[in-house]
C-alpha cells in the first residue's frame, strides 16, 4: 500500500529526530528537502481544509433545505410509534393541529381524531403495522385553535435505522374545502333531483290532460250532436243510436287511460310482453275508426307476416300511435282536406329494428319547424296542449326506439318511429 505523505514526512523526521540524539549534524540538503515537503504538505492542507470548509457548507445547505421541505411541506407529516405516540412533526403537522412541536412529541395520536373516528384510526394502524404496507383512509381530526377538519391520511411502516424497531410514517392533508364542495354538490344533486321529480310530475300531469282531453272532446262532440238533432227534430233513431254509442265507447276508452295512468304511478310504469305489431296496429286503427264520425279518413294498411316480435308495453305503444294518427287526422280536418287519406305501413329494416310510418296527405310540414315539434307544449293547434308528440317520443325512447319527421314528398306530412325486435333480419 502506498504511504501516504504525511506518514512519509512523519518517517523521515523520525530519522531526523534519531540523528541529531546522535549528535550528528543535519546537512543543510536534508534541512532545505525536509522544508519543501513540508511546504508542500501545507499547501496540500490548506486545499483539504478548503474543500472541507466548502463541503461543510454545502452540507448545511442541504441540510437548511431539507429542514425547509420537511416544516414547510403543505402535507403534515408525523412520526408514530407502535404505541401510538407521536415521535416527530413538521411544522405543517403542528399548523393542521394547532399545536407547538414540543406540545405534540410524545402525545398520543389518537387524542387528536374525532371520538367516532377513533376506531378506524386503531384498525388501519394495526393493518399498517402487521401488513407493511400503505394504508389510506379519511378521518376527522380535531385542532386546539380552530373548528376539527376532514383529513387524509397515507401511512406505512417502516423499520427505523436508529432504533430498529417499526415506526408508522403518516402523511395528513386536509381535505375540508374538498369536503364542503363534495357536500354542495351532493345538496346539488338532491335539489337537481327534485326539480326533475317536479318536471316529471308536471309532465305527467300534462300527459294525462292530453290523453283525457281528446276523449272528453269526442265525448263532448257526439253529445252536442245529438242534443241539437233532438231540438230541432230532424234525427232517424238508428243513427241517434250510433252517436250515442260511439260517445260510450269514448268514456270506456276514457276509463282505460285513467285505469293505466293508475299503473303509472305504481312501481311498474311499463309492462313489457313480446307481442306482434302487426295486432297492434290493427287494434289501434279500429280505435280510431270510432272517432271518425264526423270527418271520416280512409286508413289503409297491409298486414306483413313476416315481422319480427317485439317487446313492449302495448297500452304505451298504443297511445304513441293513436297520437300520431289523430294530429294526422286534425290537421287534415284543419286544412279542409276533400278526401283525407292516412296509411301506415310497418317494415323490418336492414338493423334490429322495425320501423311504422304513418303518411297523411294534409297540409305537410315546414322544414324549419320540424325540430320545434317534438319540444313540450309546442303546437300548432289553437286547442291544443302540445303534448302530443312529447308523450309519444317519451314512450318510443323508453322502448330503445326513436322518433321521426319528415315532410312527404308527395304531399302531406310522414311521422314514424322505430323499436326493436326480438329477431334482427338477416
Amino acid at each position: 500500500m502506498r504511504e501516504t505523505k504525511s506518514k512519509t514526512l512523519q518517517r523521515r523526521a523520525d530519522a531526523i529526530l534519531k540523528k541529531c540524539r546522535l549528535n550528528k549534524p543535519i546537512s543543510n540538503q536534508d534541512i532545505s528537502q525536509l522544508i519543501d515537503e513540508l511546504t508542500l504538505y501545507q499547501i496540500e492542507l490548506e486545499n483539504n481544509n478548503e474543500d472541507l470548509m466548502k463541503a461543510q457548507v454545502e452540507l448545511n445547505d442541504a441540510r437548511r433545505k431539507y429542514i425547509e421541505l420537511y416544516d414547510l411541506a403543505p402535507a403534515g407529516y408525523f412520526v408514530i410509534n407502535k404505541e401510538g405516540l407521536i415521535k416527530e412533526v413538521n411544522q405543517a403537522g403542528c399548523d393542521l393541529l394547532g399545536l407547538r412541536k414540543h406540545a405534540l412529541i410524545n402525545r398520543c395520536f389518537s387524542r387528536y381524531i374525532a371520538s367516532e373516528f377513533k376506531a378506524l384510526f386503531s384498525d388501519y394502524r394495526r393493518r399498517a403495522f402487521k401488513e407493511l404496507s400503505l394504508q389510506s383512509y379519511e378521518l376527522k381530526l380535531l385542532s386546539w385553535n380552530q373548528p376539527s377538519f376532514y383529513a387524509f391520511i397515507e401511512c406505512k411502516a417502516v423499520k427505523s435505522s436508529h432504533t430498529g424497531c417499526h415506526q408508522l410514517l403518516t402523511f395528513v392533508t386536509d381535505i375540508s374545502a374538498r369536503k364542503c364542495m363534495e357536500d354542495t354538490l351532493h345538496q346539488q344533486r338532491i335539489k337537481m333531483a327534485s326539480i326533475d321529480r317536479l318536471r316529471s310530475l308536471n309532465e305527467f300531469i300534462y300527459a294525462i290532460a292530453h290523453d283525457q282531453n281528446y276523449s272528453l272532446m269526442m265525448m263532448s262532440n257526439y253529445l252536442n250532436g245529438s242534443i241539437r238533432r233532438l231540438e230541432k227534430g230532424h234525427y232517424h233513431i238508428d243513427e241517434l243510436l250510433n252517436i250515442l254509442k260511439k260517445a260510450a265507447c269514448q268514456s270506456h276508452a276514457l276509463a282505460d287511460i285513467i285505469l293505466r295512468r293508475k299503473y303509472v304511478t305504481s312501481k311498474s310504469i311499463f309492462r313489457y310482453e313480446y307481442d306482434n305489431i302487426n295486432t297492434i296496429i290493427s287494434q289501434t286503427i279500429s280505435l280510431l275508426i270510432h272517432e271518425m264520425i264526423e270527418f271520416p279518413v280512409t286508413i289503409q294498411y297491409e298486414k306483413t307476416d313476416t315481422l319480427s316480435m317485439v317487446k313492449l308495453d302495448k297500452f304505451h305503444i298504443q297511445q304513441a300511435i293513436l297520437n300520431l294518427a289523430r294530429n294526422a287526422i286534425e290537421a287534415m280536418r284543419d286544412s279542409n282536406i276533400k278526401e283525407p287519406k292516412l296509411l301506415i305501413e310497418a317494415a323490418q329494416t336492414k338493423k334490429d329494428m322495425i320501423e311504422i310510418t304513418l303518411f297523411d296527405n294534409g297540409p305537410g310540414l315546414v322544414e324549419e319547424l320540424i325540430p320545434k315539434l317534438f319540444e313540450p307544449h309546442y303546437t300548432t293547434k289553437s286547442y291544443g296542449i302540445g303534448l302530443g308528440l312529447t308523450v309519444s317520443r317519451a314512450i318510443i325512447e323508453k322502448h330503445g326506439g326513436q322518433l321521426f319527421a319528415l315532410s312527404n314528398p308527395s304531399g302531406g306530412a310522414c311521422f314514424g318511429f322505430t323499436l326493436p325486435c326480438l329477431t334482427p333480419l338477416k
